[in-house]
């Protein structure tokens, strides 16, 4: 299998555009839709405060409880699954790298609990007490700077975004609280590790359902029936996380198809340009010259 962490960065100076770079948000429903399984362009802390859900990334499942910190970093797919009559509270941060690559930080691992390590696993932590309490209250500063805009909110943005990666930081080098994982059957776990080890190949539902000895319409209920969600699209979207982390490790899109698993590239450009927004050519060009200026792309 492929190596999918995310690349790590050289430290060059760079320019980051805060107002496009740091997304806070801050939102409490009774409703939520159950989306299917994506990744984001940039890194994302997401911070859990009521209501009843659980979280997928990868082949985790995580049992949400209040103070449960998830980080993902650009490669990882996930979703969330809030119970919708209840209350669904949260407070999510989404940042580019280049935010933190853009900094003069010697010696400064602040993004080391999103890099290294295989997607779906040591990337989440339990905050309890003081310590969920000053992240909670620094995230709100952060979310209420960058709507209100005062004077010097960029200095302002930053602070609170270098003091949540730090407390995120520390929380998860020591990992003394875990949320609880909730297990997925031992089919479907089955199911995920085979697409995990067969990227490269053209996986459809049909030859991974003949690869575990079942039907293929058995084989999409019991996936949607554990992880709310469409088994055909969970392929999709580690065939595109796979193709982005050979971009951006320098390989061709004709290289990218064919590492990804896609026959044809025209429908791979087709299908990458629908979900990431750009075409493959494009995203390995700004990853390139990224790179050359430090941008940490």
């Amino acid at each position: 299998m492929k190596n999918t962490s995310p690349q790590t960065y050289e430290k060059k100076p760079c320019r980051a555009d805060l107002s496009q770079d740091i997304l806070p948000q801050y939102q409490r429903t009774f409703s939520s839709p159950q989306g299917e399984f994506h990744f984001h362009e940039d890194y994302e802390l997401f911070l859990f405060l009521d209501g009843k859900a659980d979280i997928f990334v990868e082949q985790s499942r995580y049992m949400l409880e209040r103070g449960s910190l998830l980080a993902f970093h650009s490669s990882e797919v996930h979703r969330a699954a809030p119970e919708p009559s209840l209350p669904y509270e949260r407070l999510v941060v989404h940042f580019h790298p280049r935010v933190i690559h853009s900094l003069p930080l010697e010696n400064c691992r602040l993004l080391s609990f999103f890099l290294g390590r295989r997607p779906g696993e040591k990337n989440a932590v339990l905050l309890k007490g003081e310590e969920l309490e000053d992240y909670l209250h620094t995230g709100i500063k952060l979310f209420t700077t960058m709507q209100e805009k005062p004077s010097c909110w960029e200095a302002e943005a930053l602070s609170y975004l270098l003091q949540l990666l730090a407390m995120a930081n520390r929380a998860f080098e020591k990992a003394l609280s875990l949320p609880q994982k909730r297990p997925l059957s031992p089919f479907v776990e089955e199911a995920m590790e085979e697409i995990a080890h067969s990227l490269s190949s053209p996986l459809t539902v049909r030859e991974l359902a003949r690869r575990l000895h079942v039907d293929a319409s058995y084989l999409n209920h019991r996936f949607r029936e554990q992880t709310g969600a469409s088994l055909y699209h969970y392929i999709l979207m580690k065939k595109i996380a796979l193709a982005k982390t050979l971009l951006s490790q320098g390989a061709t899109v004709t290289g990218a198809c064919e590492g990804a698993g896609f026959g044809d590239c025209n429908n791979f450009s087709r299908t990458f340009k629908k979900y990431v927004g750009i075409t493959p050519g494009k995203y390995g060009q700004l990853y390139r010259r990224g790179n050359e200026e430090g941008l940490g792309l």
